[in-house]
């Protein structure tokens, strides 16, 4: 079902499907929930929410099944690691953006002075 709302744009209803069946797999499937979660995680980072990806990732991390499993501790740690990188590359690329912004916005002043 979530991968219907996910085709079709709606992102509330796709994150309750995603949450919805990770919180009923974590229980009954652990190897299940862990595929969900990073369904879930991909989910946030391709629309570019990178706090609750974050979040969603920390949050299979205080799993048993994961605590208990070096391995894939291992892998959720360095998942998680690449969405602080993610959200940090962001970060500066806006900041650039801004001042690519505000440049430009200095160089059309000076034209209109020049002019005037």
């Amino acid at each position: 079902m979530a991968d219907v709302n996910i085709e079709n744009k709606n992102i509330p209803k796709a994150e309750e499907n995603l949450n919805t069946a990770y919180q009923i797999s974590k229980e009954q499937a652990p190897q299940q929930a862990l595929a969900i979660n990073q369904k879930l995680t991909n989910f946030y980072v391709e629309n570019k929410d990178f706090d609750k990806a974050i979040e969603a990732k920390k949050s299979v991390l205080k799993e048993n099944f994961v605590k208990e499993n070096s391995q894939k501790k291992v892998e959720q740690i360095q998942e998680l690691a690449e969405i602080y990188i993610k959200k940090m590359i962001r970060k500066k690329q806006l900041f650039y953006l801004k001042t690519l912004m505000i440049l430009l916005y200095r160089k059309a002043i000076l034209l209109k002075l020049k002019k005037a």
